[in-house]
């Protein structure tokens, strides 16, 4: 009997280490239930790997506009529920073969596939226009929120560093033009 006892604890000890291991290597944000920066990492890498990618892909980098003051003004909390709220529109406005993962604090990236440039940016108007329209009630307070966003085409010598770099430049000129739009960035400049 005590040697059942004794492998039972072996058994349940290696489960546990499996278990934490699991949610170390995990590749979902835990706050918003998208995929994380470190999925984000694979899956670009996996694309720039591919030596003959012949549709489209577009990335969309989402910055939520004055984030700080949101956090200043109502705390923590009431920012990561802006981040929740901004999640679950992107959950329910894009395709399921699209991919959204959050990228840093108050970012978002999202991967359209299979989609030309003009559907990206109805897409990405859409989804901005969705964000300011709807509010999110936190503690009896109605709270409003835009975002800005980046948006650049795939092209067959990116490599995952370059293809969020002219995302991110894109995002930064929205920014520059006075937020809550999308501002595209190909690889010539245009």
């Amino acid at each position: 009997m005590i040697e059942e006892v004794h492998k039972a604890n072996e058994i349940i000890g290696r489960l546990t280490t499996q278990i934490e291991t699991l949610e170390k290597d995990s590749n979902l944000d835990a706050l918003t239930k998208v995929f994380n920066r470190r999925a984000l990492s694979k899956y670009l890498q996996n694309i720039c790997e591919q030596k003959n990618f012949h549709h489209e892909l577009h990335l969309l980098i989402l910055d939520i506009d004055d984030f700080k003051n949101i956090n200043d003004e109502h705390g923590h909390i009431a920012g990561d529920k802006i981040l929740i709220f901004i999640a679950n529109i992107l959950k329910k406005t894009l395709r399921d073969g699209d991919k959204i993962f959050r990228y840093g604090g108050e970012e978002f990236i999202v991967i359209l596939n299979r989609i030309d440039m003009s559907h990206c940016l109805k897409i990405a108007t859409r989804i901005l226009e969705l964000i300011s329209r709807n509010k999110l009630i936190y503690q009896g307070k109605s709270l409003s929120v835009t975002a800005s966003m980046g948006t650049t085409i795939f092209e067959q010598n990116d490599t995952p560093d370059s293809f969020i770099a002219r995302a991110d430049k894109a995002l930064y000129k929205a920014k520059e033009e006075g937020k809550n739009r999308v501002h595209s960035e190909l690889a010539d400049g245009n």
